[in-house]
């Protein structure tokens, strides 16, 4: 299952179960020496004990998750049409940094 392209780099294998709701994103499948690794309710990563890297993740609740993540953008994107929008238009006002909205601190 694991595919390669010509200069040895590994192509991420990408498994979404839809009637499971379940995503899986690797690098290789999992094997006998994989580990799951609870992250939080939702999401577990696959560590492998033999190569001694995170191999994947499983990603239950997917749908939810890529909504909360499709959100997640939409906000960030907002924000920093609202920092340019001050920016532009209100440049001779001393505002301090922390008045403008910081993208890292609001999402």
């Amino acid at each position: 299952m694991e595919k390669k392209v010509k200069n040895n780099k590994k192509v991420p294998i990408i498994d979404i179960n839809k009637k499971m709701d379940i995503a899986y994103v690797g690098i290789c499948p999992t094997t006998t020496s994989t580990i799951g690794i609870d992250l939080n309710e939702d999401i577990i990563a696959h560590y492998d004990v033999k190569k001694r890297e995170v191999i994947g993740f499983t990603i239950i609740h997917w749908d939810q998750y890529r909504h909360k993540l499709y959100l997640k953008e939409k906000a960030r994107e907002s924000v920093k049409a609202i920092n340019d929008y001050i920016l532009k238009h209100c440049p001779t006002i001393p505002l301090p940094t922390s008045i403008l909205f910081s993208q890292k601190a609001f999402l």
